[in-house]
């Protein structure tokens, strides 16, 4: 990670809020990955995996979000902070209630999530970053942890499923041997994923085609259109 030479976002010395940090030298992963040759390819993707799940191995004494010295605010178990993280993201109280009613409907599913763990929340592939040294491509840093909180690791689990070629078996490969996926991860990922549909609820055809897809898979009405009600 680049290293921090300040930060300040209370306004009280100077009308601004920034933040300092080193450069990382690297390329987006989105600009480099169509360049690189099948090998290159596919380790790109085992380094990704294990990346993921190193940061998935972070743990934090209980779930919440995460004040600016890393320490959890307002913490408590899995469910509670799960919906309160979802009233933050959702902006829409009509979206916030369908996901709320999903938590409801399938609150058993998370009654064996114990533990919390460091989430990023926004895995993609400008967030990636690689340097290429002669031919080989090596993961240089990830990015944007602005919205990471002490969740549970499946909702970066989940985006990254739903998200055009963020996974694949070189991923999984990786991953698994740093983190175990849990048996209901595919039961709870829907879920998640639901999550992230509302969150943005951007209105083009893939993303509304994508929350179609969650939706039946939960069982809920399809959800035709994001607008306000």
């Amino acid at each position: 990670m680049p290293e921090l030479f300040g930060v300040d976002v209370s306004y009280q010395e100077w009308p601004w809020r920034y933040l300092i940090k080193a450069h990382m030298l690297g390329e987006e992963w989105a600009v480099v990955l169509p360049h690189m040759d099948t090998q290159q390819s596919a380790d790109s993707y085992r380094q990704f995996g294990n990346a993921i799940a190193q940061i998935h191995t972070i743990q934090f004494p209980t779930f919440g979000e995460l004040t600016i010295t890393g320490s959890v605010q307002n913490g408590t178990t899995c469910l509670p902070v799960l919906r309160a993280h979802a009233r933050n993201m959702i902006q829409n109280p009509h979206l916030f209630g369908i996901f709320n009613n999903v938590l409801d409907q399938y609150a058993h599913l998370f009654t064996d999530v114990v533990t919390a763990n460091l989430c990023h929340e926004d895995l993609h592939k400008h967030n990636i970053l690689f340097t290429q040294q002669q031919e080989l491509w090596q993961l240089a840093t990830v990015l944007d942890f602005d919205k990471g909180w002490a969740g549970h690791h499946e909702t970066d689990l989940a985006r990254l499923d739903l998200w055009t070629d963020m996974t694949n078996d070189d991923f999984w490969q990786a991953y698994r041997e740093v983190r175990s996926v849990d048996p209901l991860y595919p039961q709870r990922r829907p879920i998640y994923q639901l999550l992230w549909c509302l969150e943005v609820a951007w209105e083009d055809k893939k993303h509304l085609a994508d929350t179609r897809v969650v939706c039946e898979e939960l069982g809920i009405p399809v959800i035709e259109t994001f607008a306000p009600k």
